[in-house]
């Protein structure tokens, strides 16, 4: 039986929140630590200016170095967020572009729009169950064919396997620095014993 109009605005609706939820906690997840990076570096360099200010030190040379370092620090900083600004700026482009395809699964009324977008659902959720299954590549070379790499989330798997590898080692730097960027300590008490096995509270 064809689907209906209604029944896809209701489908979308229910099933493919996610195609959007994904860029949007993406988007979230990368200012927030642009700003705690932001945050931190300033204070520091804040920090050392009025001990620099108060200090009795008048040693040209001393001053000169603090100086040169606070300027390296800042340039540093600058680069970094350079790098968030576009990375944010990818994200944008990729949510607005799944809002595009929601938006015109919304607004197809013919039987054979309503037929096309439904077949790139199906491809969407094909590459979904390859990823998932880990089939990286097979899903990647899918995506490309299908022209769908904007409406799926490759990257994000990558990710997760990569953060699945270094819990499965057992790397506490790496686990901690992934922690940090996905949940505040604020929200998050983390506690390692060190027979091995890491307890993870999340408040």
């Amino acid at each position: 039986m064809a689907l209906s109009e209604a029944s896809l605005k209701e489908q979308i609706a229910t099933l493919d929140h996610p195609l959007l939820k994904v860029p949007v906690e993406h988007l979230n997840r990368t200012f927030r630590a642009t700003y705690k990076l932001f945050d931190n570096e300033l204070k520091e360099v804040t920090q050392k200016i009025v001990s620099l200010s108060t200090s009795n030190d008048n040693n040209e040379n001393h001053i000169k170095a603090t100086l040169a370092g606070l300027l390296d620090t800042l340039k540093s900083l600058q680069t970094q967020l350079e790098i968030s600004a576009k990375e944010e700026h990818t994200i944008m482009e990729c949510l607005l572009q799944r809002i595009d395809h929601v938006k015109a699964g919304e607004n197809a009324s013919s039987e054979s729009d309503i037929k096309l977008w439904c077949k790139k659902r199906l491809d969407r959720i094909l590459i979904d169950y390859l990823l998932r299954e880990g089939r990286y590549e097979t899903a990647e070379q899918y995506a490309k064919a299908k022209d769908l790499e904007i409406l799926v989330d490759i990257n994000m798997f990558e990710t997760c396997r990569r953060v699945e590898s270094v819990y499965y080692y057992f790397e506490p730097n790496c686990i901690f620095a992934h922690i940090l960027i996905c949940r505040p300590f604020e929200a998050t008490t983390v506690r390692l014993l060190w027979n091995g096995v890491i307890v993870m509270k999340c408040g």
